[in-house]
């Protein structure tokens, strides 16, 4: 990832034989969620093929684990942080924190709300939200169920990726002319937590297809 940037390269050429070689830090939201599991196994190969060494601090979903991370790497002296963060609120924090120590930053996914960094890596979260609501939409007409109404249950509107994906889904059901029914923000991102009983409602319809 910091390759893509430019930085990475310079920094990499700079190590010579017998020098140490530089380090990174990943500062990610948590790293029980396969999601970031594999994001993380993706940065290791890449940062070890190009020479760094790089080490994982999952906050475990916690904006103030995240936070003593942030200030341990820096003050440790890393050579270059990756954030995946626990909200974009956060982000802008550690990046604020990393440019006063003179790091270079680079956003994996999730967003920040201000700072300077390197370079932002993510998926177009607001086209790909708004593909999944016309597939939605689509059964919904073709079932009969135009009159219905569509309940969300999103990861945290603190994440810049996470209003992307909203807007995007709210657009393709407005253009459907489906109303929706509500959001119901993740907290821990549980199975539990996403398909409470709260949610299942009686009467709803089912397709028998």
């Amino acid at each position: 990832m910091l390759a893509g940037s430019g930085w990475a390269a310079g920094v990499a050429g700079e190590a010579g034989e017998g020098q140490a070689r530089p380090r990174l830090a990943y500062l990610v939201s948590d790293l029980r969620i396969p999601f970031w599991d594999i994001l993380w196994r993706g940065i290791r190969s890449r940062a070890e093929g190009l020479g760094y060494r790089v080490q994982v601090y999952s906050a475990n979903n916690g904006a103030k684990r995240e936070l003593e991370h942030a200030v341990k790497v820096i003050r440790g002296g890393v050579d270059g942080i990756i954030v995946s963060p626990t909200n974009s609120s956060a982000c802008a924090t550690i990046l604020k924190f990393a440019r006063q120590g003179g790091i270079p930053v680079v956003i994996a996914d999730v967003g920040t709300d201000g700072g300077a960094f390197v370079s932002y890596i993510s998926s177009d979260n607001r086209d790909g939200a708004y593909r999944i609501g016309k597939v939605l939409t689509r059964r919904m007409h073709a079932l009969g169920w135009g009159d219905g109404r569509v309940g969300i249950i999103a990861i945290p509107q603190t994440r810049e990726n996470g209003r992307a994906r909203t807007a995007g889904f709210m657009e393709a059901l407005d253009e459907a002319g489906i109303r929706g029914a509500g959001i119901r923000q993740q907290v821990d991102f549980s199975y539990q937590e996403t398909y409470p009983e709260l949610f299942i409602k009686k009467g709803a319809p089912r397709s028998t297809n």
